[in-house]
């Protein structure tokens, strides 16, 4: 039996397609996609559903949530909610806690694990950059976010008055849309091209 060819298109069109979802695009952030920069974290307790979660909070007023192993209650200080309760913001317990019951969810929140284009997964999942804000609270608390499977940020590397827009770029490159994959303990390039003493 002969193909026509709306046939033979309507084939072509398919393979294009099942090729376009198992090759990754080098670029993302100029096809609508943006990245999630962080602000903020903190832990919470719903008491209805014994659920424990830590939240990332990004600048645009959004947030994920990542499952967290139990924290003590006395951590929950803002019960002010019927819904959730909240530790204070920024508290380091949570984000061990986080690191322990779901570390690739963490490692994805912090710029790296499965946020960029990759065979298989064609098109990226949320590039991440952190504010000045979210590296202060980093630097003040002494933590750099390697210990949780993040990106390689010594406390007081950054140099925040060269850091475009206020956000270091985690997963991007400087064009700003070219997008690759950090491994957890990687120094971000932009932090190198910034301070080339932190790759000691």
């Amino acid at each position: 039996m002969r193909l026509n060819s709306f046939s033979g298109a309507f084939i072509g069109a398919v393979a294009l397609a099942g090729l376009a979802y198992v090759f990754p695009m080098r670029t993302s952030l100029g096809q609508g996609i943006t990245e999630n920069v962080l602000t903020a974290w903190v832990g919470t307790y719903d008491p209805a559903n014994h659920i424990y979660e830590l939240k990332m909070e990004y600048g645009d007023g959004t947030s994920t949530d990542i499952p967290m192993a139990a924290l003590p209650m006395s951590d929950f200080t803002n019960r002010s909610s019927s819904r959730l309760w909240y530790t204070q913001n920024d508290l380091t317990a949570a984000l061990e806690r986080a690191h322990q019951q779901s570390p690739s969810g963490l490692e994805q929140q912090l710029g790296t694990h499965a946020n960029v284009a990759a065979f298989g997964r064609p098109f990226s999942g949320s590039p991440v950059a952190y504010s000045t804000e979210f590296l202060k609270v980093l630097q003040s608390k002494g933590i750099n976010p390697k210990q949780f499977g993040g990106p390689d940020i010594p406390p007081g590397t950054v140099d925040y008055a060269k850091l475009p827009d206020g956000i270091l770029h985690i997963d991007t490159l400087a064009d700003g849309n070219t997008i690759h994959q950090l491994l957890p303990g990687q120094i971000p390039p932009l932090l190198l091209k910034m301070n080339p003493s932190v790759s000691r």
